[in-house]
């Protein structure tokens, strides 16, 4: 069998491109949101009962998963700095500064002994629907497993499998165009509950006009638009010893299109983040602190549908370093050096014309 040269010549210009840059790398991700994925929970409800040989269990959909691998993507796209823990990491939670669980359909003793101690002592939570409400076991309890931590209690569900959310007043501005007259919508049913003292109601379910099971009625041929305001709360914010919490009853995080609305959720929790930028969403930018070296390497990739990239000029970014003194601010591997400003223990810059790749390298005292 005769070897393709041209593959080979291909991975050395690429190998060779790369190379340069490998000696700079390592040092401690820079991550103030951690997404917790759960093995436990890669699987879907709606497949219990089915059997192996069922041709559908192999394309099942898994909600935790899928939950988890969107908030990537839109943490990404909003450049907030982030990284994925699992239970191996319950014992560094407190090197985060807020905690994402998607979702999570499964859960056991040592994880909410974990998560509880987390928010009591000052760390952010973000949960979403079934989290804490099934055991490792599978077995449904009559209480969110942290119920006290939420500041909420398990009713039952909405029969309703399209459901929507509308914001309470005063609190519009998290929910960017949608409104009580114009909710936004959910595609899957969402969790009713009722709210303990001090929790803080954000927004309240909204039922369609009409109940999708029921075929004999419906309001429109195309769709079941919102139609019943409940009082049952959707999006609930509590504080929990030093810690804050926010608890949404559908995942809302698992929508692209309501991206936005989620983002403003993780704001309310943490904010500043240890970085920011002014960029597209396709480009990803990450930071490694290399404490022993006293230097932050600074990387910003572009990562476009179509090829080759259009090149991106006037990326403004933002670090917050605290008291620490800037010596110099270089990109690699060329060292040339780059303008920025430091004011009230920020660095500003704006980083020259990204093609694909960016390295970048702070320094200081």
């Amino acid at each position: 069998m005769q070897k393709n040269k041209t593959v080979y010549e291909r991975m050395g210009e690429i190998f060779s491109e790369t190379k340069k840059y490998e000696k700079h790398l390592g040092g401690t991700l820079c991550q103030d949101v951690a997404i917790y994925l759960s093995t436990e929970s890669k699987f879907d409800f709606s497949e219990n009962g089915k059997t192996v040989d069922d041709s559908n269990i192999f394309n099942t959909n898994m909600p935790h998963v899928n939950a988890c691998r969107n908030v990537c993507k839109t943490l990404i796209s909003s450049h907030i700095p982030f990284g994925v823990v699992t239970k191996k990491n319950l014992n560094d939670l407190s090197q985060h500064r807020t905690l994402i669980l998607p979702n999570v359909l499964m859960i056991d003793e040592e994880d909410i002994d974990a998560f509880r101690n987390y928010v009591y002592s000052g760390g952010n939570l973000y949960a979403s629907k079934y989290t804490s409400l099934f055991t490792k076991d599978g077995k449904r309890k009559d209480d969110f497993l942290l119920s006290d931590v939420f500041g909420i209690s398990y009713v039952s569900e909405t029969k309703e499998n399209f459901t929507y959310i509308a914001p309470v007043e005063g609190a519009n501005y998290l929910f960017c165009e949608y409104s009580q007259k114009y909710p936004l919508g959910l595609n899957g049913v969402q969790i009713k509950v009722v709210v303990r003292k001090g929790s803080k109601v954000l927004g309240k379910i909204v039922l369609p006009y009409t109940d999708s099971h029921d075929t004999t009625r419906f309001a429109s041929i195309h769709s079941n638009p919102p139609g019943v305001a409940t009082d049952y709360p959707a999006v609930i914010f509590n504080q929990f010893g030093k810690g804050k919490v926010i608890y949404v009853t559908g995942d809302l995080e698992n929508t692209d299109i309501h991206s936005d609305i989620f983002i403003n959720l993780i704001k309310l929790l943490s904010t500043p983040f240890s970085f920011e930028a002014d960029a597209p969403k396709s480009v990803e930018i990450t930071m490694f602190h290399q404490e022993d070296k006293h230097r932050f390497i600074i990387n910003l990739i572009s990562f476009q549908k179509e090829l080759p990239n259009i090149p991106v000029d006037g990326i403004k970014v933002k670090i917050r370093l605290g008291n620490k003194h800037i010596k110099r601010l270089i990109r690699l591997p060329e060292e040339d050096k780059v303008r920025f400003e430091f004011k009230d223990d920020e660095l500003e810059f704006t980083a020259p014309r990204l093609e694909t790749f960016l390295m970048l390298a702070l320094d200081y005292d």
